[in-house]
């Protein structure tokens, strides 16, 4: 079962996203404090992370995900926000990560991810 972690702290976002993600199969745990995330982070098996760019904890999610690969960290990652701004789109392109969806896409969350897991099969 492929394994997805989400950080984002919208609890209605974090719900609607999880039980989207639940319903196709996927397991799924979110975190709506970025504290709680690496509290956890070493007793995790993580396929997919979707970090939310506009963070309430003092670090936006492009800063959490440089932190994740100073720790070693490395995981296929797709950022989310409800801004829809041109440079989030090169800013996931530079990090090589899977891409930025804005959220009022979220239809195209689930396709993308269907993508990667049946590919890394």
């Amino acid at each position: 079962m492929t394994n997805i972690t989400i950080v984002d702290d919208s609890p209605n976002f974090n719900n609607l996203l999880t039980q989207m993600l639940q319903k196709d199969g996927y397991k799924v745990k979110s975190y709506s404090k970025v504290k709680d995330f690496l509290d956890d982070i070493d007793q995790m098996k993580i396929d997919v992370l979707i970090l939310d760019i506009c963070l309430d904890d003092n670090m936006n999610g492009f800063e959490l995900y440089a932190q994740l690969e100073q720790m070693n960290k490395k995981y296929q990652t797709i950022f989310m926000s409800s801004s829809n701004f041109e440079n989030y789109y090169e800013a996931a392109k530079r990090l090589n990560s899977l891409g930025f969806i804005p959220k009022e896409d979220i239809d195209t969350v689930l396709p993308l991810i269907r993508t990667v897991t049946t590919s890394s099969l």
